[in-house]
């Protein structure tokens, strides 16, 4: 009963910080292209409530993700690498949208603010860094 109270507590704490942060994941990019600080694709993602609530959600589904991982791949202790895997893959997906996003606007082919969708490829990233995890974690268990 503790430890679902300890989850619960976690998925809320993560959920208010991916709320909070969710104008800076799509300002800083785009601030970062336009060389001065930049507030429209908030503005943008402002006017959508699944676009809103993207951000939160994925950051409130880590705790539940390493509860999939522990699940399958029955972990005692190593939880924090765990976490670890799960942020990092997502942080790089992000990048990865930000550098193709970059690459789009010098180029041309990105004009608007519809095709940005950061939120989409830190999730894709998050479930990616649970499928990694697992992977490891099975090696790591068939050798041991």
């Amino acid at each position: 009963m503790i430890n679902i109270v300890k989850y619960v507590i976690l998925i809320v704490i993560l959920g208010v910080i991916g709320f909070l942060i969710q104008d800076y994941t799509y300002d800083f990019p785009i601030s970062y292209v336009a060389g001065t600080k930049v507030t429209l694709a908030s503005e943008y993602i402002k006017d959508s409530v699944f676009k809103r609530l993207i951000i939160p959600v994925t950051f409130a589904s880590v705790p539940l993700l390493y509860l999939f991982v522990k699940k399958v791949t029955q972990l005692k202790s190593i939880y924090g690498l765990v976490y670890f895997i799960i942020y990092s893959t997502g942080i790089l997906f992000w990048s990865f949208r930000i550098n193709m996003y970059i690459q789009g606007i010098i180029s041309g082919e990105i004009d608007n603010l519809k095709e940005v969708d950061f939120g989409y490829y830190l999730m894709f990233g998050f479930i990616t860094g649970t499928l990694l995890s697992i992977l490891i974690f099975k090696i790591i268990e068939r050798k041991a």
